[in-house]
């Protein structure tokens, strides 16, 4: 129906709500042309930032603070990308400016070169064993249980408790040991 098909306008609205569970955690927002980012400070000298950019040809994008959220919108087909960088205490002392740096240098390395980096790391993971389970669903909860791993670990850094890398606990409360235990329950 509708041929030939009329030209149409793209918008997207993006915007982060992080709700941290520690009542007393600080969050931090900002924005600009851009990009936007969200830092949460709190419990256990949690820190942490988590910012965006977005980028591409024939997009236009407006910063919305008041909502907290950037619209892009284009008049023709047109790709773009948005680009996430998380940065953790562990990462660096100021994670806002480690993170929106990181966030910002990614569009000069390019969104082909960080997907085929990120490809290559998990073709490699994939292929460095392989166990046959006849049963299909816990064949899947397996290979679920190492891509949580894999997701969440890397050589050199800390190693994901059973709670993921991300404890709500203080350490040595029994809730963030060092295990690959996924519940069957999930």
């Amino acid at each position: 129906k509708g041929k030939p098909y009329r030209a149409m306008a793209f918008g997207m609205d993006v915007s982060m709500n992080i709700t941290p569970s520690d009542s007393n955690a600080k969050v931090e927002t900002g924005i600009d042309r851009n990009s936007f980012w969200q830092r949460v400070r709190g419990y256990h000298k949690v820190d942490y930032t988590i910012a965006t950019w977005i980028e591409g040809n024939g997009v236009a994008i407006e910063a919305d603070e008041k909502n907290q959220r950037l619209t892009v919108t284009a008049k023709n087909k047109t790709d773009f990308v948005i680009y996430v960088s998380i940065t953790s205490q562990n990462d660096s002392a100021d994670t806002k400016a480690e993170s929106l740096a990181r966030v910002k240098r990614a569009p000069s390395v390019g969104y082909a070169r960080l997907r085929s980096s990120n490809e290559s790391w998990w073709k490699k993971f994939w292929s460095a064993s392989r166990v046959q389970i006849p049963e299909t669903t816990l064949l899947r909860q397996y290979n679920f249980g190492l891509y949580l791993l894999g997701a969440s670990s890397r050589k050199g850094l800390q190693m994901p408790g059973l709670q993921g890398l991300w404890p709500s606990r203080p350490i040595g409360s029994g809730w963030n040991e060092y295990t690959n235990d996924l519940n069957i329950e999930m």
